[in-house]
Protein backbone atom coordinates (compact mmCIF):
# COMPACT_ATOMS: atom_id res chain seq x y z
CA UNK A 1 0.00 0.00 0.00
CA UNK A 2 1.25 3.33 -0.38
CA UNK A 3 2.32 5.44 2.11
CA UNK A 4 0.45 8.32 2.81
CA UNK A 5 2.76 9.91 5.78
CA UNK A 6 4.27 12.78 2.88
CA UNK A 7 2.90 15.71 2.49
CA UNK A 8 0.60 14.34 -0.39
CA UNK A 9 -2.84 14.01 -1.14
CA UNK A 10 -3.58 11.27 -2.80
CA UNK A 11 -6.64 9.70 -5.40
CA UNK A 12 -8.86 7.52 -3.89
CA UNK A 13 -11.88 5.47 -5.33
CA UNK A 14 -15.42 4.71 -4.19
CA UNK A 15 -17.77 2.72 -6.23
CA UNK A 16 -21.38 3.55 -4.82
CA UNK A 17 -22.35 6.13 -2.73
CA UNK A 18 -22.63 3.44 0.28
CA UNK A 19 -18.71 2.03 -0.55
CA UNK A 20 -16.35 3.41 1.68
CA UNK A 21 -13.01 5.07 -0.74
CA UNK A 22 -10.15 3.05 -1.13
CA UNK A 23 -6.69 4.13 -1.94
CA UNK A 24 -6.24 4.25 -6.25
CA UNK A 25 -3.42 1.73 -6.37
CA UNK A 26 -0.22 2.90 -8.74
CA UNK A 27 -0.45 0.23 -11.40
CA UNK A 28 -4.62 0.60 -11.68
CA UNK A 29 -6.41 2.27 -14.33
CA UNK A 30 -8.71 5.05 -13.14
CA UNK A 31 -10.87 4.91 -15.71
CA UNK A 32 -11.01 0.90 -16.03
CA UNK A 33 -12.24 0.81 -12.66
CA UNK A 34 -14.95 2.44 -13.22
CA UNK A 35 -15.73 0.82 -16.41
CA UNK A 36 -14.79 3.20 -19.27
CA UNK A 37 -12.89 1.79 -21.35
CA UNK A 38 -13.18 4.29 -24.12
CA UNK A 39 -10.64 6.91 -22.20
CA UNK A 40 -13.26 9.06 -21.39
CA UNK A 41 -16.07 9.06 -18.90
CA UNK A 42 -17.72 11.33 -16.33
CA UNK A 43 -17.38 10.71 -12.50
CA UNK A 44 -17.70 12.24 -9.27
CA UNK A 45 -14.88 14.34 -7.97
CA UNK A 46 -14.09 15.81 -4.49
CA UNK A 47 -11.32 16.68 -2.00
CA UNK A 48 -12.06 15.66 1.17
CA UNK A 49 -9.87 15.23 4.51
CA UNK A 50 -6.39 15.43 2.50
CA UNK A 51 -8.37 12.53 -0.32
CA UNK A 52 -9.44 13.19 -3.59
CA UNK A 53 -12.26 10.73 -3.79
CA UNK A 54 -12.85 9.83 -7.31
CA UNK A 55 -17.07 8.41 -7.24
CA UNK A 56 -19.31 6.99 -9.88
CA UNK A 57 -21.80 8.58 -8.13
CA UNK A 58 -22.42 12.02 -6.49
CA UNK A 59 -22.12 15.50 -7.49
CA UNK A 60 -19.55 17.84 -8.72
CA UNK A 61 -19.69 15.34 -11.74
CA UNK A 62 -16.69 15.95 -14.14
CA UNK A 63 -15.33 14.54 -17.71
CA UNK A 64 -12.04 12.24 -17.13
CA UNK A 65 -10.42 11.42 -20.13
CA UNK A 66 -6.62 10.00 -20.60
CA UNK A 67 -4.44 9.28 -23.65
CA UNK A 68 -5.45 5.95 -26.07
CA UNK A 69 -1.91 4.95 -25.25
CA UNK A 70 -1.90 5.14 -21.41
CA UNK A 71 0.55 3.20 -20.23
CA UNK A 72 -1.45 2.13 -17.13
CA UNK A 73 -4.01 0.97 -19.40
CA UNK A 74 -1.68 -0.87 -22.00
CA UNK A 75 1.00 -2.56 -19.94
CA UNK A 76 1.44 -5.99 -19.46
CA UNK A 77 1.97 -8.48 -16.90
CA UNK A 78 5.16 -9.27 -17.04
CA UNK A 79 6.02 -5.40 -17.71
CA UNK A 80 4.13 -4.93 -14.53
CA UNK A 81 6.80 -7.94 -13.29
CA UNK A 82 9.78 -5.33 -14.17
CA UNK A 83 8.30 -1.95 -12.48
CA UNK A 84 10.18 -1.56 -9.33
CA UNK A 85 8.24 -2.28 -6.03
CA UNK A 86 9.32 1.69 -4.40
CA UNK A 87 7.30 2.34 -7.12
CA UNK A 88 4.49 -0.30 -7.07
CA UNK A 89 4.03 1.06 -3.52
CA UNK A 90 3.28 4.32 -4.70
CA UNK A 91 -0.18 5.77 -4.81
CA UNK A 92 -1.81 8.01 -7.37
CA UNK A 93 -0.48 12.04 -6.79
CA UNK A 94 -2.77 14.82 -7.16
CA UNK A 95 -1.96 17.88 -9.78
CA UNK A 96 -3.86 21.04 -10.20
CA UNK A 97 -3.10 23.19 -12.85
CA UNK A 98 -5.22 26.66 -13.04
CA UNK A 99 -6.07 27.78 -16.43
CA UNK A 100 -7.24 31.66 -16.68
CA UNK A 101 -9.68 33.44 -18.22
CA UNK A 102 -9.03 37.08 -18.39
CA UNK A 103 -11.31 39.98 -19.35
CA UNK A 104 -10.06 39.65 -22.75
CA UNK A 105 -10.26 36.04 -23.44
CA UNK A 106 -6.69 35.15 -22.84
CA UNK A 107 -5.36 32.41 -20.58
CA UNK A 108 -1.68 31.51 -19.64
CA UNK A 109 0.54 28.67 -20.54
CA UNK A 110 3.96 28.67 -19.03
CA UNK A 111 7.04 26.62 -20.40
CA UNK A 112 8.39 24.60 -18.16
CA UNK A 113 11.93 24.24 -17.02
CA UNK A 114 14.53 22.02 -18.93
CA UNK A 115 16.05 20.74 -16.10
CA UNK A 116 12.62 19.08 -14.60
CA UNK A 117 12.60 15.28 -14.22
CA UNK A 118 9.45 15.30 -15.36
CA UNK A 119 7.54 16.83 -18.58
CA UNK A 120 10.57 19.41 -19.24
CA UNK A 121 10.20 22.36 -21.40
CA UNK A 122 6.83 21.97 -22.52
CA UNK A 123 3.85 24.23 -22.39
CA UNK A 124 1.33 23.42 -19.81
CA UNK A 125 -0.77 25.70 -17.79
CA UNK A 126 0.71 26.43 -14.25
CA UNK A 127 0.53 24.00 -11.69
CA UNK A 128 1.66 21.22 -9.23
CA UNK A 129 0.61 19.13 -6.46
CA UNK A 130 -1.96 19.71 -3.55
CA UNK A 131 -0.50 19.94 0.12
CA UNK A 132 -2.09 18.69 2.92
CA UNK A 133 -4.62 20.93 4.44
CA UNK A 134 -4.83 22.73 1.13
CA UNK A 135 -8.20 22.89 -0.96
CA UNK A 136 -8.07 22.53 -4.61
CA UNK A 137 -8.35 26.69 -5.22
CA UNK A 138 -5.60 27.18 -2.40
CA UNK A 139 -3.23 24.69 -4.33
CA UNK A 140 -3.99 26.10 -7.99
CA UNK A 141 -3.44 29.51 -6.44
CA UNK A 142 -0.38 28.97 -4.49
CA UNK A 143 0.98 27.20 -7.09
CA UNK A 144 0.24 29.88 -9.91
CA UNK A 145 2.15 32.20 -7.93
CA UNK A 146 4.95 30.50 -6.87
CA UNK A 147 5.53 29.87 -10.88
CA UNK A 148 4.76 32.98 -12.25
CA UNK A 149 4.37 35.81 -9.24
CA UNK A 150 0.38 35.78 -9.79
CA UNK A 151 -1.05 36.44 -7.00
CA UNK A 152 -4.92 36.24 -7.05
CA UNK A 153 -7.66 36.46 -4.35
CA UNK A 154 -9.86 33.52 -4.70
CA UNK A 155 -12.62 35.47 -2.95
CA UNK A 156 -12.61 37.58 -5.88
CA UNK A 157 -11.82 35.28 -8.69
CA UNK A 158 -14.59 32.90 -9.29
CA UNK A 159 -12.93 29.03 -9.76
CA UNK A 160 -14.93 25.86 -11.03
CA UNK A 161 -13.35 22.44 -11.79
CA UNK A 162 -13.59 21.84 -15.29
CA UNK A 163 -12.11 18.07 -15.99
CA UNK A 164 -9.95 15.53 -14.90
CA UNK A 165 -7.20 13.84 -16.55
CA UNK A 166 -5.62 10.34 -15.95
CA UNK A 167 -1.74 10.77 -16.72
CA UNK A 168 1.14 8.18 -16.39
CA UNK A 169 4.67 9.47 -16.76
CA UNK A 170 6.83 8.27 -19.10
CA UNK A 171 4.04 8.86 -21.23
CA UNK A 172 4.20 6.11 -23.92
CA UNK A 173 5.60 2.31 -22.41
CA UNK A 174 8.36 2.74 -25.98
CA UNK A 175 9.87 5.09 -23.66
CA UNK A 176 9.61 3.48 -20.43
CA UNK A 177 7.94 1.77 -17.87
CA UNK A 178 5.43 4.35 -15.75
CA UNK A 179 7.46 6.45 -13.04
CA UNK A 180 4.80 8.40 -12.10
CA UNK A 181 0.65 8.58 -12.30
CA UNK A 182 -1.40 11.36 -11.76
CA UNK A 183 -4.86 12.62 -11.88
CA UNK A 184 -4.68 16.22 -12.83
CA UNK A 185 -7.56 18.55 -11.88
CA UNK A 186 -7.95 21.69 -14.13
CA UNK A 187 -9.37 24.87 -12.64
CA UNK A 188 -10.69 27.62 -14.67
CA UNK A 189 -10.85 30.66 -13.08
CA UNK A 190 -12.41 34.24 -13.93
CA UNK A 191 -9.82 37.11 -13.49
CA UNK A 192 -11.36 40.74 -14.24
CA UNK A 193 -7.97 42.07 -15.59
CA UNK A 194 -6.81 42.26 -19.10
CA UNK A 195 -3.65 40.19 -19.93
CA UNK A 196 -1.57 43.42 -20.16
CA UNK A 197 -1.90 44.38 -16.62
CA UNK A 198 -1.73 41.20 -15.50
CA UNK A 199 1.61 40.29 -17.33
CA UNK A 200 2.72 43.06 -15.60
CA UNK A 201 3.32 41.16 -12.47
CA UNK A 202 4.76 38.18 -13.82
CA UNK A 203 7.96 37.11 -12.36
CA UNK A 204 8.79 33.82 -13.26
CA UNK A 205 10.34 31.34 -11.19
CA UNK A 206 13.15 29.62 -13.15
CA UNK A 207 13.71 26.21 -11.15
CA UNK A 208 9.67 25.58 -12.00
CA UNK A 209 9.35 28.02 -16.06
CA UNK A 210 11.25 29.44 -18.30
CA UNK A 211 8.80 31.27 -20.65
CA UNK A 212 4.90 32.33 -20.35
CA UNK A 213 2.62 33.16 -23.07
CA UNK A 214 -1.05 34.75 -23.26
CA UNK A 215 -2.72 32.81 -25.87
CA UNK A 216 -6.30 34.19 -27.17
CA UNK A 217 -9.33 31.93 -27.83
CA UNK A 218 -8.45 31.40 -31.59
CA UNK A 219 -4.69 30.55 -30.48
CA UNK A 220 -6.42 27.49 -28.17
CA UNK A 221 -9.25 26.53 -30.65
CA UNK A 222 -6.21 25.81 -33.49
CA UNK A 223 -4.07 23.96 -30.35
CA UNK A 224 -7.47 21.92 -29.32
CA UNK A 225 -7.61 21.07 -32.92
CA UNK A 226 -4.74 18.83 -33.04
CA UNK A 227 -5.62 16.67 -29.96
CA UNK A 228 -6.15 13.77 -32.81
CA UNK A 229 -9.79 13.35 -32.22
CA UNK A 230 -10.61 16.74 -33.23
CA UNK A 231 -12.03 17.58 -37.31
CA UNK A 232 -10.77 20.56 -36.90
CA UNK A 233 -7.33 21.47 -39.07
CA UNK A 234 -4.87 23.76 -37.42
CA UNK A 235 -4.17 25.67 -41.05
CA UNK A 236 -7.53 26.79 -40.66
CA UNK A 237 -7.54 29.18 -38.29
CA UNK A 238 -4.33 31.49 -40.00
CA UNK A 239 -2.28 32.10 -36.95
CA UNK A 240 0.48 34.48 -37.54
CA UNK A 241 3.56 32.54 -37.54
CA UNK A 242 5.28 34.04 -34.31
CA UNK A 243 3.72 34.88 -30.81
CA UNK A 244 5.58 37.25 -28.00
CA UNK A 245 6.11 34.95 -24.91
CA UNK A 246 7.68 36.30 -21.43
CA UNK A 247 11.31 35.09 -21.28
CA UNK A 248 14.00 33.73 -18.61
CA UNK A 249 17.25 34.98 -20.14
CA UNK A 250 20.63 33.49 -19.39
CA UNK A 251 21.01 36.61 -16.74
CA UNK A 252 17.92 35.40 -15.21
CA UNK A 253 16.29 38.95 -16.67
CA UNK A 254 12.82 38.81 -18.14
CA UNK A 255 12.57 39.49 -21.74
CA UNK A 256 9.89 39.89 -24.21
CA UNK A 257 10.64 37.51 -27.46
CA UNK A 258 9.20 36.54 -30.41
CA UNK A 259 9.08 32.58 -30.38
CA UNK A 260 7.64 30.28 -33.33
CA UNK A 261 3.90 29.52 -33.17
CA UNK A 262 4.77 25.93 -34.69
CA UNK A 263 5.97 25.21 -31.37
CA UNK A 264 2.48 24.47 -30.39
CA UNK A 265 1.82 22.23 -33.02
CA UNK A 266 5.29 19.68 -32.26
CA UNK A 267 3.79 15.80 -31.65
CA UNK A 268 5.12 14.34 -28.44
CA UNK A 269 8.32 12.15 -29.46
CA UNK A 270 7.57 7.82 -28.61
CA UNK A 271 11.51 7.85 -27.65
CA UNK A 272 13.40 9.43 -27.23
CA UNK A 273 13.47 12.93 -24.37
CA UNK A 274 10.29 15.59 -24.37
CA UNK A 275 9.95 18.18 -26.70
CA UNK A 276 8.98 21.67 -26.76
CA UNK A 277 5.38 21.24 -27.33
CA UNK A 278 1.67 21.20 -26.13
CA UNK A 279 1.22 17.65 -24.69
CA UNK A 280 -2.06 15.75 -24.94
CA UNK A 281 -3.40 16.44 -21.39
CA UNK A 282 -3.10 20.46 -21.50
CA UNK A 283 -4.95 20.10 -24.84
CA UNK A 284 -7.87 18.04 -22.81
CA UNK A 285 -7.88 21.26 -20.43
CA UNK A 286 -7.76 23.78 -22.86
CA UNK A 287 -10.76 21.83 -24.54
CA UNK A 288 -12.54 21.81 -21.17
CA UNK A 289 -11.82 25.72 -20.69
CA UNK A 290 -13.30 26.76 -24.09
CA UNK A 291 -16.25 24.96 -23.59
CA UNK A 292 -17.05 26.01 -19.97
CA UNK A 293 -16.13 29.53 -21.06
CA UNK A 294 -18.25 29.50 -24.19
CA UNK A 295 -21.27 28.31 -21.85
CA UNK A 296 -21.22 30.79 -19.58
CA UNK A 297 -21.03 33.71 -21.99
CA UNK A 298 -23.52 32.50 -24.17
Amino acid sequence: MASTSSSRVWVYLRKGVENKPQLAKFIQSILDFFGYHEHIGEVSCVLDDNKLIISDSGENRVTIKRPMSCPIHCIKSDQISAVPESVLQRGVDVVVCTLLRTNDRKTLLARRAQDLRIFPGVWAPPGGHVELGESLIEAAFRELHEETGLLLNPEVCPSKMIGLWECVYPPFLSRGLPTRHYIVVYMSTSVDQCHDDLDKNIHLQRSEVEASAWLGEMTVQAIVATDGESTLNANEYNLPESFIATVLGNDLKQHHKELDTSIFFAKAPLSGKDIESVLPLTKFGLSQWLKFNNNITS
